[in-house]
């Protein structure tokens, strides 16, 4: 390292989920200069080796657990552990409505991930792919707001699926396809298949069961509460078992005060956490039932690696 870069600022990189190499070579790059070495990282002009390094290591390593692997309620349940990263969308600048970018991108490496695999399940989430998952969709949204900010448009905050995916396209892999768009509200009453259109109706029939999804293969789900998108991964229709997977980039005290990823051995465990994170609003007697089932509704973007691409 430089003499004239000090540990603080690389601590400071380190901590915000960027790659020791990485952090060192934009330090060295900027001078030392930790705000023009963060903008640097940002852009993506630092070839990151570790990254697929980590990624490399992570598909042959599936089993192994990391040290901030936690059973959530400090039990030796091993089924449910939540994996948490100190890196949230609020770490970056111009995070702040990047998660449906983020969404995507971790969609797009996760299922790629499950492919490469015999049961086509996703492995171990480690933090390092979870934070890498945050850069990436940040630079994308960045991306976005730099290619709109010649037009008068103003930039919209919050932005679908289908506005992220028509602006840039590479945001997820082109072996990615969006298998549809399904919709829902959110409901008071504890998630069960007898409640229809609600989130747990939604993922169990809608998504996982719909006509265009392979059952052989892991399901992913954007799902858009505006002004959040939060990414659900879905076991194949066809396994026995299975983890069922929430990625969330907000940070939800006390949780996690970064992202995270938490797994659950059950579809109905997931609804419970997202019916926490998503409650439906009771809107008062003065104001209409279309109007309330609208604030509360929901929509879930369906994705899948394409047939053409999978390993069979």
């Amino acid at each position: 390292m430089s003499s004239d870069i000090g540990c603080e600022d690389m601590d400071t990189l380190i901590n915000m989920g960027f790659h020791k190499q990485s952090a060192r070579s934009a330090l060295d790059w900027s001078g030392g200069n930790l705000s023009v070495a963060l903008d640097y990282l940002l852009s993506g002009s630092v070839e990151d080796q570790t990254r697929e390094e980590d990624r490399t290591h992570q598909h042959a390593a599936a089993t192994d657990t990391d040290a901030t692997d936690e059973n959530i309620d400090g039990s030796n349940n091993t089924h449910e552990r939540i994996v948490h990263s100190e890196l949230s969308q609020y770490s970056l600048p111009n995070g702040r409505s990047a998660c449906t970018c983020i969404a995507l991108n971790a969609a797009s490496f996760l299922l790629l991930d499950a492919d490469m695999r015999p049961n086509k399940q996703v492995g171990e989430i480690s933090p390092e792919v979870l934070s890498d998952c945050i850069l990436e969709g940040v630079q994308s949204y960045q991306a976005i707001i730099e290619a709109g900010s010649s037009s008068s448009a103003s930039i919209v905050e919050h932005m679908s699926p289908e506005e992220v995916l028509s602006k840039f396209p590479g945001t997820i892999s082109e072996k990615i396809k969006v298998v549809s768009l399904q919709s829902g509200v959110l409901l008071s009453s504890p998630p069960s298949l007898s409640a229809p259109s609600g989130i747990y109706d939604c993922l169990a029939n809608s998504c996982l069961r719909n006509s265009g999804v392979n059952p052989c293969f892991s399901v992913g789900v954007i799902l858009v509460k505006p002004p959040e998108t939060v990414l659900i991964i879905l076991p194949p229709l066809s396994s026995d078992g299975g983890s069922f997977i929430l990625v969330d980039s907000h940070p939800r005290p006390p949780v996690c005060a970064g992202s995270y990823a938490q797994v659950f051995p059950t579809l109905e465990d997931l609804c419970q956490k997202l019916s926490s994170i998503f409650p439906a609003v009771d809107l008062g007697p003065d104001v209409g039932e279309m109007i309330a089932m609208m604030y509360n509704s929901f929509d879930a973007y369906v994705l899948q690696v394409k047939d053409g691409d999978t390993d069979t």
